[in-house]
């Protein structure tokens, strides 16, 4: 069935229906011209009243709107950042050095500073840095078993402390030692991002200060966190990466490789 003879019937004019002509269009058209001539001197006077009394009486009780709604917010954001915990951070900062993928590769990148780094980080210098009771001594906080690969254990305590030269020596050593155990990681790991830093020898070297099996554990993680549970900062030491060590012409001083 055809749908349009179903609705046919509907839009045929019917007798008493006439089909307007120009004639009617026109008057049509003409009277409502006549309306609107008529009403838009009486649109435009109330268009410009009430535009006149908005900059007469109506913006200053909009502008006191605002600042009583301002202040209020302002309030109610001091009074929230002093009273609770909650931080609301307007502008967050984003930190420069969280995604580390190159390092310098100038002169200042050699052995000496590289252990003033750690050395930094370990005891802030302190040469005869020691806490009570532990066996973690001197400059780079080398403890029972570091000492032993290093071939100092037999060193008493107060000529190791006084001794920053044997205290570098040691540091030394125990490099080598670590550059051979970790030798495969080395390989593996050198010139991949790790947990946004980019890793090299010397980073992941200074990693193996808190434990060469948790440096393995760290890289095959893939995570290296912000604090340990020892309350130090993994991060920290895998970030001293890109310095050449020349750990194989160091002999019996550090100066051998510089």
């Amino acid at each position: 069935m055809n749908i349009l003879k179903i609705f046919r019937p509907f839009l045929k004019p019917t007798a008493e229906e006439k089909i307007p002509t120009n004639i009617h269009l026109d008057y049509e058209i003409g009277y409502v011209s006549d309306i609107l001539y008529h009403l838009s001197p009486i649109l435009k006077r109330i268009i410009y009243h009430k535009i006149k009394m908005f900059f007469l009486y109506r913006w200053k009780y909009l502008t006191g709107r605002i600042i009583v709604f301002g202040t209020i917010i302002t309030l109610a954001y001091w009074v929230l950042t002093l009273t609770t915990n909650i931080k609301i951070i307007t502008n967050p900062v984003v930190r420069q050095d969280t995604i580390i993928r190159f390092y310098p590769s100038d002169s200042s990148m050699n052995l000496r500073n590289y252990l003033l780094q750690i050395a930094y980080i370990e005891s802030r210098y302190d040469k005869r840095a020691r806490r009570d009771s532990s066996q973690y001594w001197g400059l780079y906080q080398l403890g029972t078993d570091a000492r032993r690969i290093a071939g100092y254990s037999d060193v008493p305590m107060n000529i190791f402390l006084n001794h920053p030269e044997m205290q570098d020596i040691a540091m030394v050593n125990l490099l080598k030692y670590e550059q051979k155990y970790m030798s495969k990681y080395i390989k593996t790991y050198s010139g991949k991002i790790v947990d946004g830093i980019l890793m090299t020898e010397s980073g992941i070297l200074a990693l193996c200060h808190l434990g060469c099996d948790y440096a393995q554990q760290c890289l095959d993680n893939g995570v290296i966190p912000a604090a340990d549970e020892n309350g130090n900062n993994p991060r920290l030491y895998a970030k001293l990466g890109g310095y050449h060590l020349n750990l194989n012409k160091v002999k019996y001083s550090i100066e051998d490789a510089n």
